[in-house]
């Protein structure tokens, strides 16, 4: 923290963990989540009101959502106050964040996101853990199958992963 003027200016760095589906964020959100304290210990925050969830709940910032909007919402203001708390009491200038869902909405609406966590914001790191084409398929076509009995034929299937990764690897404000 610093101070210019009497004023308490943060400088906050970002490490962005931004999936993808079915590339293991729960485990990881449920790993960030138990060793919370100890991250604090080093200068990070992992603050969310949804452990299970790690922070999609943030989208809705940024007019995504899944289920109950409301209550997206309020727990997407209760992370903010959380973390922004805990970057006032400065012990800490770098905040972790991590939600599969930030994968899809690209740099400029995360950047919307961070924004409403820290006016001022240092650096930012992303992070995206993704599976080959071949795999990924299998695991949705599974994924599917367990409540429906139609998929897409593999000769139909795309996903071009690499432009989204392009897009996060691309953006002036993402750092690395």
């Amino acid at each position: 923290m610093v101070n210019f003027e009497g004023n308490n200016f943060y400088m906050t760095r970002f490490i962005v963990h931004v999936g993808d589906g079915k590339c293991g964020s729960t485990s990881i959100q449920n790993s960030l989540y138990n060793v919370r304290e100890k991250l604090r210990g080093h200068g990070i925050i992992y603050g969310t009101s949804t452990p299970k969830n790690g922070h999609f709940s943030l989208v809705t910032l940024v007019g995504r959502t899944r289920g109950s909007a409301k209550l997206a919402e309020e727990n997407a203001q209760n992370t903010i106050e959380m973390i922004r708390k805990g970057l006032a009491a400065g012990d800490a200038d770098t905040v972790l964040l991590s939600a599969e869902s930030f994968f899809q909405i690209g740099p400029e609406n995360l950047l919307t996101i961070m924004r409403k966590i820290s006016d001022h914001i240092d650096r930012v790191d992303v992070i995206a853990y993704v599976r080959s084409p071949h795999n990924m398929y299998l695991s949705l076509v599974q994924q599917t199958l367990k409540g429906d009995s139609r998929f897409t034929p593999p000769d139909v299937y795309s996903r071009r992963i690499d432009n989204i990764l392009d897009s996060w690897r691309c953006s002036e404000h993402i750092d690395s």
